[in-house]
């Protein structure tokens, strides 16, 4: 995926994350990329309003790699950062998860 494919799929999040509820007491939102590795770019304390989701997106960058073998990795870090959360009312998970993954290899 290009630079400006990755920003126009950022701002078409942006925008439907603008239409929810995020911070402690409501959604939470946590984001992972991958290519040939896998980053918790934030993970679900970290954003705190739509605006903090909308930066975070904004800020991604394109990946020089063609692999997506990260994405067992980046699988295993949401879970990761979903049982960090529990028991944790920063957090607020008590409702069901949903992973959003987007494939964004550069082939």
């Amino acid at each position: 995926m290009g630079a400006s494919n990755l920003r126009q799929l950022s701002l078409s999040l942006s925008s439907e994350f603008s239409q929810i509820p995020i911070g402690p007491n409501s959604t939470r939102i946590a984001i992972i990329t991958y290519s040939d590795t896998a980053t918790v770019v934030a993970d679900l304390r970290e954003l705190n309003s739509s605006a903090d989701v909308s930066k975070a997106l904004l800020s991604l960058k394109v990946s020089n790699s063609s692999s997506a073998a990260g994405i067992n990795d980046a699988m295993l870090f949401a879970h990761g950062v979903a049982d960090a959360c529990y028991g944790d009312t920063q957090c607020n998970i008590d409702h069901s998860l949903v992973y959003v993954v987007i494939g964004a290899s550069l082939k």
